[in-house]
């Protein structure tokens, strides 16, 4: 008989199915406030266990990216645009400090996918209300938490691989992969097309039995769809925007090598790369660089990467070294995930989004969980 599931694990499989639309923020917020006060009240958070390396690594970034903020070109915007990170460790504590069972991820699993659902039938509702519209447009009228810019849709790509933990996964990743597609088509996303059908071959890979992946062999993956990217630059105008905002993200760096803190890159980053309006590929103002890495770097300095370069090298260490330990879907299926995260985090993932916070949070945190040793 399955057990039931924890006040933790239902509070966090709530907070998660709440995030498809703005107007459920605020139940959202309420259903893990009050899982988190029952989980304390029931004596389910361990606390008396020693910080991990990779809770110490996290708490090595937040303590540098508050100190980078607070002396940086404006802490008020730092502060105010870092809500989300409340929730990420409130969630961190609800998963990787409670007892650890496998039928949580379907909890989670089923969560995702009702917060998917809801974000695509408000797009699909505003489609037909606005057909003239751009996909930026629908976007904005849409009114989907997660959603800021039509690429946002590729989180639901990382989570894809989850849908090995459903009572029928193949139904699921079907289900999961044509929505994404389609849903990348109607908002002409290709970068979330692409990652869908790389999240859908991966979960392939372990469904046919490759339980244990080659550490090799996701390696020069990675190394491979790297490359792709690179390539890209020189045939796809979207990516030379980026290299644009690259580069204009190193220049920042270089001019302010201890961090402009956290979501300042904006306010400097014209100044530091002072293209004229029609040298610029995309003439936009641009909130973030389109890199994570380099996000990181020029806002948060020497420091501040040097803290989040330590805790992604504990977490990959410990994935790595999982992969080779275990043999069964759910290992794999997070591998996958996390796969997806690095990819997109090279040429879309920023801090200013919520699911950024949420997702590779919930991830590391269920690794966690299992393994204690994190």
């Amino acid at each position: 008989m399955t057990p039931r599931p924890t006040a933790a694990t239902l509070g966090v499989a709530a907070f998660l199915a709440l995030q498809g639309l703005d107007i459920l923020l605020t139940p959202a917020w309420i259903a893990l406030v009050l899982a988190g006060g029952i989980a304390v009240w029931r004596d389910e958070i361990d606390l008396a266990r020693r910080l991990s390396t990779v809770e110490w690594a996290l708490l090595a970034l937040l303590v540098t990216a508050a100190g980078v903020s607070a002396f940086g070109l404006d802490p008020g915007r730092s502060f105010r645009l870092s809500v989300p990170a409340v929730s990420a460790f409130v969630l961190w504590v609800l998963v990787a400090r409670t007892p650890w069972r496998d039928a949580n991820a379907r909890w989670f699993a089923v969560a995702l996918a009702i917060c998917a659902a809801t974000q695509m039938a408000a797009i699909a509702y505003v489609v037909v209300q606005e057909s003239q519209a751009r996909p930026a447009e629908w976007i904005k009228l849409a009114g989907a938490t997660w959603l800021v810019v039509p690429n946002d849709v590729a989180w639901m790509a990382c989570v894809l691989p989850l849908a090995v933990t459903l009572p029928r996964p193949r139904l699921a990743l079907t289900l999961g992969v044509s929505m994404s597609l389609l849903s990348a088509v109607v908002l002409r996303s290709w970068t979330s097309a692409a990652l869908a059908l790389m999240s859908a071959a991966l979960v392939l890979f372990v469904q046919r039995g490759q339980g244990r992946l080659s550490v090799r062999a996701t390696a020069m993956s990675f190394v491979s769809v790297v490359t792709a990217i690179v390539l890209s630059v020189v045939f796809m105008r979207s990516m030379q925007a980026r290299a644009q905002l690259w580069e204009s993200a190193w220049k920042v760096f270089l001019a302010h090598p201890s961090g402009v803190g956290l979501h300042n890159f904006v306010l400097v980053y014209r100044d530091a790369n002072p293209l004229t309006y029609y040298e610029w590929v995309d003439p936009r103002l641009t909130p973030w660089p389109h890199s994570l890495p380099l996000e990181v770097l020029c806002e948060l300095g020497v420091a501040g990467f040097a803290a989040f370069a330590f805790l992604a090298g504990r977490v990959f260490s410990r994935v790595f070294r999982l992969m080779n330990d275990e043999r069964f879907p759910l290992e794999c299926a997070l591998v996958a995930s996390l796969f997806c995260v690095a990819i997109i985090s090279l040429t879309e993932l920023t801090l200013l989004r919520q699911y950024t916070w949420v997702l590779p949070t919930l991830l590391v945190a269920i690794v966690s969980a299992k393994t204690n040793r994190v």
